[in-house]
């Protein structure tokens, strides 16, 4: 009976594999030592710009029982392509029976891009909020409200300048000592308005170039896009194969 329900297993991840989409994570070795269940895997993703993080399940090979685990030393969080990775499962720890074989799953698999690049600070210098958007690149709307902020303060006061100039003109042409002061009050009225918005205007632009270049600097992780990558791996180890630590199959799907 226990034959055929593993075989019955086996049989509905190779159903799974079927309908798999772009593998990212294969698990390519498990062992159980005297203390810990030992598995090796990889990240089948070369960008070292991607962070990978996941949840580690186990699967009790009697009961078919998922396991919430408590401890799991390694390689779990921001983990990244290439090189092979491992994990270490403490069985005391998680309660495990060392006598009882186990799957492994991999699920919830997300990675975030990091992007911190010396070419923000340029693109903040040429536009405002042009930096923050290449440091997040699903930040456009962060990145267009720094613009129009910026754009528009300095933009009403260079007008608010020109109206200055143009009052300041009819001041000087002014017989009527009403007209005089009219056109006085409005020649400072907009030279003031024009030191203050564009104040305004250039220290948003300064704050967001100060703002990336610190990021760059201090190389702080941003996530320029989140999303998934395969929501189930799952890799077992049979009692034959328990010595020589070689996994009998590995199994990754994406929903």
């Amino acid at each position: 009976m226990k034959a055929l329900s593993l075989l019955f297993l086996v049989m509905c991840c190779q159903f799974l594999a079927i309908a798999q989409h772009n593998e990212k994570v294969k698990i390519t070795g498990i062992t159980k030592t005297a203390t810990d269940l030992v598995v090796n895997y990889q990240i089948l993703d070369d960008n070292a710009a991607n962070k990978y993080v996941f949840t580690v399940k186990l699967v009790d090979s009697n009961t078919f029982r998922i396991i919430k685990l408590t401890q799991v030393n390694g390689d779990v969080n921001e983990v990244t392509g290439g090189s092979p990775k491992t994990l270490r499962i403490p069985m005391e720890a998680n309660g495990l029976d060392a006598k009882t074989n186990y799957g492994v799953l991999f699920t919830n698999l997300t990675y975030h891009t990091i992007m911190v690049n010396n070419k923000a600070v340029l693109k903040s210098v040429l536009v405002p909020g042009l930096g923050n958007k290449y440091l997040y690149k699903n930040g456009g709307a962060m990145a267009t409200s720094i613009a129009i902020a910026s754009y528009g303060c300095i933009a009403y006061g260079v007008i608010s300048k020109m109206q200055a100039e143009k009052s300041y003109k009819n001041y000087q042409d002014a017989f009527v000592q009403s007209d005089i002061d009219k056109h006085f009050k409005d020649a400072n009225n907009g030279q003031s308005r024009f030191v203050v918005f564009t104040g305004i205007g250039l220290g948003i632009w300064a704050l967001d170039i100060i703002q990336v270049a610190l990021k760059v600097k201090s190389g702080k992780k941003t996530t320029a896009s989140t999303s998934p990558a395969s929501n189930v791996s799952f890799g077992y180890v049979p009692p034959v194969q328990q010595l020589n630590g070689t996994s009998q199959f590995s199994i990754t799907y994406k929903f």
